[in-house]
């Protein structure tokens, strides 16, 4: 019987136990989280069978560190004296690869550690958020470059096939450069987005009043967890400083339109834009 152990019971945590509890019912889910009202409600809601401790940290197979990319050094720290390090595989669920892996596997080169990355989330955070079919046909990124042992790739690609994810292995440098622009981006923009509505018309009972649809869905991201966020910014900070850059040009470059009255500069840029999301949603 597989003995699972979820360090972070947010919604990628406790989603991760709900899918484990419904697809693989034989497994164990042990989790841990900082908040303890985390921990209550997901044995309470059969998250998790038991909370991780000193005394069981030995017998998990794999630990899935659902946290903060900055914790997840934190808790590996704590936990490397306890674990059987020629058992047990670490992976992760962070939005950036790179920085983790090269601290991990430089830090602790002994430890059977894959970098991953689910495509699958909400902006709410919390266990009670938390969806067993939250990966179900969703992109579930293992990091090649994480580690060299072919069994222990597809003992964790089974175990997430399992819960309906789609595994899909790939480099680190490629992920973090393509999340840039796919994830990090979208993020930025809508919480700078937000803000410059608040920061620039002073009454709130007419933003309401002028708010439509297209500015919801635009600002959805803006409720995301900002301590993750933050982790995120600063751990791919390479890449997402290269596409703040881009974005500036295009803007400049659509406001010196602007200034000129260059209509079909405007209409082409429009154009082209249409013609992208097309791709996109027939993907």
């Amino acid at each position: 019987m597989n003995k699972i152990g979820i360090y972070g019971l947010g919604l990628i945590g406790s989603s991760l136990g709900l899918a484990f509890k419904k697809y693989l019912p034989s497994v164990n889910v042990y989790g841990k989280d900082i908040k303890q009202r985390n921990e209550i409600y997901s044995l309470n809601n059969n998250i998790i069978d038991k909370t991780i401790n000193k005394d069981n940290l030995s017998d998990l197979d794999i630990i899935f560190l659902s946290l903060p990319i900055s914790k997840s050094i934190d808790v590996i720290d704590e936990i490397f004296p306890l674990i059987n390090y020629n058992k047990t595989i670490i992976t992760d669920t962070g939005s950036t690869k790179n920085e983790l892996i090269n601290q991990i596997t430089n830090k602790y080169p002994e430890v059977k550690y894959i970098g991953g990355h689910p495509l699958a989330g909400k902006a709410k955070s919390g266990p009670e958020y938390g969806e067993p079919d939250l990966f179900l046909n969703k992109l579930y990124f293992l990091i090649t470059d994480s580690s060299k042992n072919t069994d222990n790739y597809n003992y964790l690609k089974t175990i997430l096939s399992s819960i309906g994810a789609k595994v899909n292995i790939i480099k680190a440098d490629l992920h973090d450069k393509y999340l840039s622009y796919t994830s990090h981006m979208p993020q930025l923009i809508s919480s700078i987005l937000i803000n410059n509505i608040y920061e620039n018309l002073s009454n709130e009972k007419l933003i309401n009043k002028f708010t439509g649809t297209g500015l919801l869905s635009m600002v959805r991201l803006a409720q995301s967890n900002p301590d993750m966020w933050l982790d995120i910014f600063m751990t791919n900070s390479e890449n997402i400083i290269d596409n703040i850059d881009k974005y500036i040009n295009k803007l400049e470059a659509f406001k010196n339109a602007i200034n000129k009255n260059d209509k079909d500069r405007i209409l082409s840029e429009m154009t082209t834009a249409n013609k992208n999301h097309d791709k996109l949603i027939k993907r």
